[in-house]
């Protein structure tokens, strides 16, 4: 007789999960992206406990249609490629749709989503990647996700975090590195109760000085480039603004 066999379904998300989510500011990283491909303007954030015991992240965006929401949160179910020839021209942060089942396979997730003001919202509870309950809730555009209990039934992956401390700055430069790649968009950023981002949109130059400090902003050189029809710009500090650190 054979030894080889297929695995459980719910062992197999656990193990994909383990690929994708390794830490809360993997979960956040998806969240945001996920946001930000919903064309949001607006993104706001809050964790408590290092995001293991909670992640909040809602957005002003298009929203979940109802007849996707059960959807979006199955393995490789997305919209944003349908063929091969996709993967030549993708646009978007994410594209595998993996996110969102694998965050469901390893927390209690509620997920709430409109497409319009004047109609109805739809939230939805999961444990296990499963939904456990559906229903109706009021109007708005945009969606809300709310991660609870994160590793809870993965305990191993608790193990391998480092301090609360180190956690929240991971997930702190997360938003933050985000937030200064779309200056079009406003960040908040809630952590343990205490603010630490409220940024409105603005130019790269500002998010760059709002995210680092104002010590940063007299030392701030443009760079551009462009070559091949590639181009790239951005910014550095000057030779004379550095600092030498483990890091």
């Amino acid at each position: 007789m054979g030894i080889i066999h297929e695995l459980d379904v719910n062992l197999i998300n656990k193990i994909a999960a383990g690929e994708v989510i390794e830490a809360a500011h993997s979960v956040i990283k998806e969240l945001l992206e996920n946001s930000i491909d919903a064309l949001s303007t607006q993104i706001d954030v809050q964790t408590e406990s290092a995001g293991l015991s909670q992640i909040l992240v809602s957005d002003n965006g298009t929203g979940i249609a109802e007849d996707d929401l059960e959807l979006s949160l199955r393995r490789h179910a997305t919209s944003k490629i349908q063929s091969l020839n996709d993967l030549e021209t993708v646009y978007t942060y994410g594209f595998r749709g993996e996110a969102l089942s694998s965050i469901a396979s390893v927390s209690k997730l509620k997920m709430t989503t409109g497409i319009k003001v004047d109609t109805p919202a739809i939230q939805i509870y999961c444990e296990k990647g499963q939904i456990i309950e559906r229903k109706n809730t009021a109007g708005f555009k945009g969606t809300k996700i709310e991660v609870e209990d994160l590793f809870y039934n993965t305990p191993v992956r608790r193990k391998f975090l480092k301090s609360e401390k180190a956690e929240d700055k991971k997930i702190k430069d997360r938003i933050g590195i985000t937030a200064v790649a779309n200056p079009n968009i406003g960040f908040k950023y809630i952590q343990n109760q205490k603010e630490i981002f409220n940024l409105k949109p603005e130019s790269t130059r500002e998010r760059i000085v709002s995210v680092f400090g104002d010590n940063l902003e007299n030392h701030l050189l443009e760079v551009k480039s462009e070559k091949k029809g590639l181009k790239a710009y951005g910014y550095i500090s000057d030779p004379e603004f550095y600092k030498s650190n483990r890091s």
